[in-house]
């Protein structure tokens, strides 16, 4: 377990970096290995690097995929309200989207 640990902490400094130098696709690769260390009942941890990603997609113009993550983050345990600003207003413009469908 530490070795996965170790290994999605890399990964995720390693994202963090990309996306404060503006490189998303790099972030977007990177975030998705560290994913790839978590087992499946820690959506918690997940969540962050669900809004991450979110946040990557976004910042490419992808606004259908960043709604995506952000959902999947919310699902996972990122709580939609509160000091996450982006997330409660990328969740309120799913459900004006969903209302308006």
């Amino acid at each position: 377990m530490q070795l996965n640990m170790d290994a999605r902490n890399h990964f995720v400094m390693t994202a963090r970096i990309a996306m404060q130098k503006g490189n998303y696709q790099e972030a977007l690769r990177f975030l998705s290995m560290a994913l790839n260390q978590i087992p499946p009942f820690l959506g918690k941890v997940a969540a962050p690097l669900l809004a991450d990603r979110a946040e990557c997609f976004w910042q490419l113009g992808d606004a259908g995929r960043a709604v995506q993550e952000m959902m999947e983050a919310t699902n996972a345990g990122l709580p939609a309200y509160g000091e996450n600003s982006e997330v409660t207003f990328v969740v309120l413009l799913h459900q004006r989207c969903c209302f308006f469908d």
